[in-house]
């Protein structure tokens, strides 16, 4: 246990001597071995066991053998990392602050709300507005018929069948109902004056009126789901687009928002 404590202190020592600091570096021989740390009892590389009390720079592996093997040079610091500079002594050039700086927002209250919305949605389905004549040829070309009991297109005549002013999405509605049924439709209320006013009436061109055959009372309540009684007792059906189908007295009302 002495001799390990005498060892200890002699290999600071050499550590520490100017003799180590100024030991000079000899190559190592191409070819051998790096000299292996010497041990207690046992043998270094190229020399032989270093003795009890080895002088700094021979034997013990610390500096060259006596041997005239190569030596083991000190050890190289590695260089030391500048430390980055804070981020508080950096200063910022005029051009970052220039282009980080936050695009302005248009204000108001209108300015961030999204377009489109609820009101856009019936904007499109309820269409341009059609004259007569345009909306008469569209349910022709489908195959849609009308009657009137005056024979007459006058909007303002209340016994007869007007088109004029109505919504391009109502007649779109109608053809579109027309071929999902495979059913003769007969149109028999359209813009004219005599039904019953509101936002979504006949005369603002929401609504048509059509003769209720039984193949087309078949395929509205099996098509189309029941949702309760209008005011007036009138039953209705819903499709899955909105339109609502109530069944009066005498006709189907179609209301297409």
């Amino acid at each position: 246990m002495r001799r390990v404590r005498v060892r200890a202190l002699a290999a600071v020592a050499c550590r520490t001597s100017p003799a180590r600091r100024t030991a000079p570096v000899v190559p190592a021989a191409q070819g051998l071995r790096r000299p292996t740390r010497s041990l207690p009892g046992r043998r270094t590389g190229f020399g032989r066991r270093p003795g009890r009390h080895a002088r700094c720079g021979e034997g013990g592996g610390t500096g060259a053998t006596r041997s005239g093997g190569s030596a083991v040079g000190p050890r190289r610091s590695r260089p030391s990392r500048p430390a980055p500079p804070s981020l508080l002594s950096r200063r910022r050039e005029p051009e970052d602050v220039a282009t980080s700086a936050r695009p302005e927002r248009p204000r108001g209250r209108r300015a961030d709300r999204p377009r489109g919305g609820r009101a856009a949605r019936r904007r499109r389905a309820r269409g341009t507005k059609l004259t007569h004549a345009q909306a008469a040829g569209r349910l022709r070309a489908a195959g849609i018929s009308w009657t009137s009991s005056g024979h007459c297109s006058d909007r303002n005549n209340g016994r007869c069948t007007s088109f004029s002013r109505i919504n391009s999405g109502t007649v779109n509605g109608i053809v579109t109902f027309k071929r999902a049924s495979h059913c003769a439709v007969t149109v028999t209320g359209g813009t004219e004056t005599g039904h019953a006013p509101g936002r979504y009436s006949h005369w603002n061109g929401y609504k048509v009126d059509i003769s209720p055959t039984g193949c087309i009372t078949n395929y509205i309540k099996h098509a189309f789901r029941y949702i309760g009684r209008r005011g007036d007792g009138a039953p209705m059906y819903q499709s899955s687009a909105g339109n609502i189908y109530a069944r009066e007295s005498s006709h189907w009302d179609i209301t297409y928002k």
